[in-house]
């Protein structure tokens, strides 16, 4: 990209650079020299603009909410409770984790404030300054905003739609010792793609040969939203014997994402001290959301409905994306549909000035997140786009997907 280009009308720091000369004022702790904001977050702000169609968060669509009647709280939610969270909901969690194979004890459970907080906790617990993290190479961008904070060095493992490079994980793993692997294989975000068994079994194996020295950090938010299959994959964890593990979930995407209900998982004795960092952070989560959560998710009949709701209404919508991207990306992308979660990923054919490509398409009233802030690498990559088809309505898609397209095509 030409650093000298006249910079477009809304700025904002599409591709992260950390800036060791910023200047230090009212004594600030050093990490905030590697404090970045989240592009998406950026986008999603000009989105609050009602005119403006947005692709590029990972939002629900309304569907999520329209006509969902939320329980009436009781007054014991208004107190104050436990850090580690509400006994029924956690035992809650307990139960759904084992119907997917993972045999947890209620105690080595923890509600957080949705499951971005339960990367916070793990990143204050293993991470230290230029300690290795070994991530996905496309990864979940607000991850890589958390691990930057901590000044992780951060160690990248390619993925695909047939899983994790597994001899670059075996390398990084003997030559870099990574406190923790951190990993997204049900229908990742970005990517969309889902790990096969075997990978996900063979992945197991070879963290249970570094178990001395790495913890898998297994992040699962896009698990029920599954378009084509009976059931996605168990998570990696299931198939772990002796390496350490936290899995990761939320509620946000099969209730509502403003109740910030999320879970943490973990095997091993260190439960007990991300118990004390969620004090720390925020005496406990919100009781009156968890109210509601357990009630809902109480109910079978209800979550059953729920989700076959979900997913009728997202597959419809994914695959008019689909049939959109065939009429006007063809020429200029390359993409695969994903079988489950919110987004499609797409390399464009040539390296084109997305940052000015986005800019002009928030002044013809469209968003798209572009692809460089998935890559924990510095580099410019300039040919990814990731779009969410879950949270515009059908007659957006058809008449805002286009506008896309046609912008990126017009180059610079």
């Amino acid at each position: 990209m030409d650093s000298t280009h006249e910079e477009p009308s809304f700025n904002f720091p599409l591709f992260i650079h950390l800036n060791p000369d910023l200047e230090i004022s009212m004594n600030y702790a050093e990490r905030i020299q590697h404090l970045t904001g989240s592009v998406a977050r950026d986008i999603l702000s000009r989105c609050q603009d009602q005119s403006i169609i947005s692709f590029a968060g990972g939002l629900p669509g309304r569907e999520a909410w329209q006509g969902l009647d939320l329980p009436k709280p009781e007054v014991t939610s208004f107190q104050y409770g436990a850090s580690e969270g509400d006994a029924g909901l956690r035992a809650l969690f307990a139960s759904r984790l084992g119907s997917i194979g993972v045999d947890v004890p209620t105690e080595q459970i923890l509600v957080t404030s949705g499951s971005q907080q339960g990367l916070d906790l793990v990143s204050k617990l293993w991470i230290d300054p230029e300690s290795a993290v070994a991530v996905e190479s496309p990864t979940y961008l607000a991850a890589l905003q958390v691990f930057r904070l901590f000044q992780a060095e951060m160690v990248t493992i390619e993925t695909g739609p047939q899983g994790l490079d597994l001899e670059r994980l075996e390398h990084v793993l003997k030559t870099h010792r990574p406190r923790f692997l951190y990993l997204n294989p049900t229908f990742q975000n970005p990517s969309g793609n889902c790990y096969p068994e075997d990978n996900r079994r063979e992945i197991a194996a070879i963290l249970d040969c570094y178990a001395d020295h790495t913890v898998l950090i297994e992040d699962d938010p896009y698990r029920e939203l599954n378009y084509e299959r009976e059931e996605a994959p168990l998570p990696i964890v299931s198939h772990l014997k002796t390496a350490n593990w936290v899995y990761l979930g939320t509620t946000s995407k099969i209730i509502i994402p403003g109740a910030r209900i999320g879970l943490l998982a973990a095997s091993g004795s260190f439960i007990s001290e991300l118990q004390k960092l969620k004090q720390a952070a925020d005496l406990h989560s919100s009781r009156l959301s968890q109210q509601v959560v357990l009630e809902l998710l109480s109910n079978s009949e209800w979550v059953h409905a729920r989700m076959k709701h979900l997913q009728q209404v997202y597959r419809v919508k994914r695959n008019l994306m689909h049939e959109e991207l065939l009429k006007h990306a063809n020429e200029i992308a390359q993409w695969q549909c994903p079988q489950g979660g919110m987004f499609f990923w797409l390399r464009l054919n040539q390296r084109t000035d997305l940052k000015m490509a986005l800019n002009r398409c928030l002044d013809r009233g469209v968003a798209f997140m572009p692809g460089d802030p998935f890559f924990a690498e510095s580099t410019e990559h300039g040919q990814w786009i990731r779009l969410n088809f879950t949270s515009p309505d059908e007659s957006d898609i058809r008449r805002f997907l286009p506008v896309i397209f046609e912008t990126i095509g017009q180059g610079e």
